[in-house]
């Protein structure tokens, strides 16, 4: 049995702030122990349901947080940036169940540290009228594979969001919303078994059931932050302005929302380094 696990940051356990996932700053050191411990039991639950072949995929930031010599040693690694599928790279039809571990809940909703992949450029992502975070993002892109998400871990608003689009699947809450920069947390050395079981029990109940697929032909509409940055993004071929912050995109399928999502972002980047 193949299992592919993507483990983001802002969701794990005893993180509350940007200072503990981002590298210049002095708590994140801590952050990556934390992340650590997250992900071993992720690792360690998917074992005992059976997994024989496990890939992780760092999908943070600059996606080389994974700390790789702490690793369990039967999982293997994809770390670094720009990779193919981002926050899904490696991923194939081979897998048979995929897990999200630290992640958050999407742009302008009530969770802690809550963004759509670029806190800076995103307001808000919609795929035929729906709005999707990164979370939504990746089971989508899992769906394409026809790989079923079993089990998703972050805050309690997460876990509500997720409940939308993945009724089936298993959620591991490791914290509550207080506040954008505060929540209550539960103790790491509880919440790593909630992990380890809720992966546990995701693998052994997974089914056909749990693949999210949005299907082709995807309308995708996106609002930025700012008006430059859709003044950037409308000179992408295929792109169409839909107001003054609003883009449009005919998609044929969620690998082509996933490549105008890293482009947009990127290109945006570009701003912010002074090149314009």
């Amino acid at each position: 049995m193949k299992v592919y696990i993507s483990v983001d940051m802002e969701g794990i356990s005893g993180i509350s702030h940007v200072r503990y996932i981002m590298e210049d700053q002095a708590e994140y050191s801590r952050g990556r122990k934390l992340l650590m411990a997250d992900l071993n039991a992720a690792i360690e639950g998917v074992i005992e349901a059976g997994a024989e072949e496990i890939l992780v995929n760092d999908a943070h930031g600059s996606m080389r947080n994974v700390v790789v010599e702490e690793l369990h040693e039967k999982a293997d690694l994809i770390s670094g940036f720009p990779k193919q599928n981002a926050m899904m790279s490696g991923l194939d039809s081979t897998f048979n169940a995929a897990l999200l571990v630290g992640y958050h809940a999407r742009a302008h909703s009530w969770g802690v540290m809550a963004h759509s992949f670029n806190g800076r450029v995103f307001a808000d992502i919609k795929i035929n009228g729906i709005s999707y975070g990164e979370t939504g993002i990746s089971a989508a892109l899992a769906g394409y594979y026809k790989v079923p998400v079993v089990m998703v871990s972050g805050d309690d608003i997460l876990a509500r969001e997720v409940m939308q689009i993945l009724p089936h699947v298993k959620t591991a809450v490791v914290k509550k919303r207080v506040s954008a920069f505060a929540a209550g947390l539960m103790n790491p050395k509880r919440t790593v078994d909630g992990i380890r079981a809720a992966a546990k029990a995701g693998v052994l109940n997974g089914n056909a059931s749990a693949i999210f697929d949005p299907g082709r032909n995807l309308q995708t509409e996106i609002t930025l932050k700012e008006v430059l940055q859709a003044d950037v993004a409308e000179s992408i071929p295929g792109v169409e302005r839909g107001g003054e912050r609003q883009i449009r995109f005919p998609a044929k399928d969620i690998i082509e929302v996933n490549k105008l999502i890293e482009t947009i972002s990127n290109a945006c980047c570009v701003l912010y380094m002074g090149l314009y």
